[in-house]
């Protein structure tokens, strides 16, 4: 019988960070503890600006493991050793002494909004809002179909970007087999067929990507409704910490190692003058163009091979805190929803008309 993983878990916060914030810190690390089959034996907790190769927390954690007589995984959110130190090469002896892992929360693309109670908005039309209902399950939009609002959604190139691979190309035409600056190995020519491989691989890539879009705002918005609902729609309003909890899909989960759901806010950014990341496959579709600031959107992510469809079930008393009614329709329209919503078990107390008329 295979023994029992075991873990640690090390929640750290910067100085000055809230005790709401650690909590929320040690819930998730908790949650992805359970979910991973690792049985959590020792938390170390508290608040330090070191790094983590300078950190009293972690150093504590060392040895608590060293006594150990198994391999102890410790569960981190963000952090990394990344200078040498007395503790750094302590962790680096029990490692080679098959006594710990580190293993992080964190996913550097999926930045997490500050405050984990934000309210989300999800705009829908009437039809998708009785999907949701009837089948207990988000709905993924494929990222290349997104493409069909956005010609840039997620373009591994911004305007900078391609003029910087033009810049290059001329360069290439006249100058192809000189070998690239700082990069001896590889011509410039090469380097310009590897980019423009580059870009068409992830053009293919978009299509395994399947996104759930969210507003944020603690307030409705009259621009969503104008653009993302119809007359005859609803808006369900909940919050981030609320979203990330409420999946309960047997294939994908926030808190999975494997099939996991990601989550995190859409950087806005000046196409004119940024590049985006070429380190990650996640980036492309983790910015937009700062003209689309308005959406404050937050993206959930699965990356799911060889389909054409992804929906992950949800809790949808756990997900659903408000149903808006869209300010154009009529009043008989709140039967309607109520109707709905008595139905599959929500109760009519959580609809709102919205008053933005």
């Amino acid at each position: 019988m295979e023994a029992e993983k075991t873990a640690v878990i090390l929640a750290r916060l910067r100085l000055g960070e809230s005790a709401a914030s650690m909590e929320w810190r040690i819930k998730m690390l908790r949650a992805y503890a359970r979910e991973n089959g690792l049985a959590i034996i020792k938390e170390f907790t508290g608040f330090e600006n070191n790094p983590l190769h300078e950190s009293d927390l972690f150093d504590e954690s060392l040895n608590f493991i060293d006594d150990q007589a198994s391999k102890i995984t410790i569960i981190l959110y963000d952090d990394c050793i990344l200078e040498d130190s007395a503790i750094s090469k302590r962790y680096k002896q029990l490692t080679e002494n098959g006594k710990v892992e580190l293993d992080n929360f964190f996913h550097p693309c999926f930045v997490e909004p500050t405050n984990s109670q934000i309210k989300i908005w999800r705009y829908l039309t009437l039809p998708k809002f009785i999907e949701l209902l009837h089948s207990r399950e988000l709905f993924f939009s494929r990222a290349d179909v997104l493409r069909n609002d956005d010609r840039s959604e997620g373009t591994t190139l911004t305007n900078a970007g391609r003029a910087a691979v033009e810049m290059l190309r001329l360069i290439a035409h006249h100058h192809g087999a000189q070998p690239l600056p700082g990069q001896p190995d590889i011509t410039v020519a090469q380097m310009v067929s590897l980019l423009a491989t580059k870009n068409q691989a992830h053009d293919e890539l978009l299509k395994q990507f399947f996104i759930s879009c969210w507003h944020m705002n603690e307030h409705e918005n009259f621009a969503m409704w104008r653009v993302y609902s119809e007359p005859f729609g609803v808006c369900i309003q909940s919050t981030y910490d609320s979203l990330v909890d409420s999946f309960n899909d047997t294939e994908y989960g926030f808190y999975r190692k494997d099939k996991k759901v990601y989550a995190g806010e859409v950087k806005y950014v000046d196409w004119d003058n940024y590049y985006i990341p070429g380190d990650n496959a996640f980036w492309p579709v983790m910015h937009k163009k700062r003209e689309f600031g308005y959406e404050r959107e937050l993206r959930c992510i699965v990356w799911a091979s060889g389909k054409e469809l992804v929906k992950v079930g949800v809790e949808l008393d756990k997900l659903v805190h408000r149903i808006y009614i869209n300010p154009y329709t009529p009043a008989w329209f709140h039967q309607v929803i109520a109707g709905l919503c008595n139905k599959y078990g929500l109760g009519e107390d959580r609809i709102i008309q919205s008053s933005l008329t």
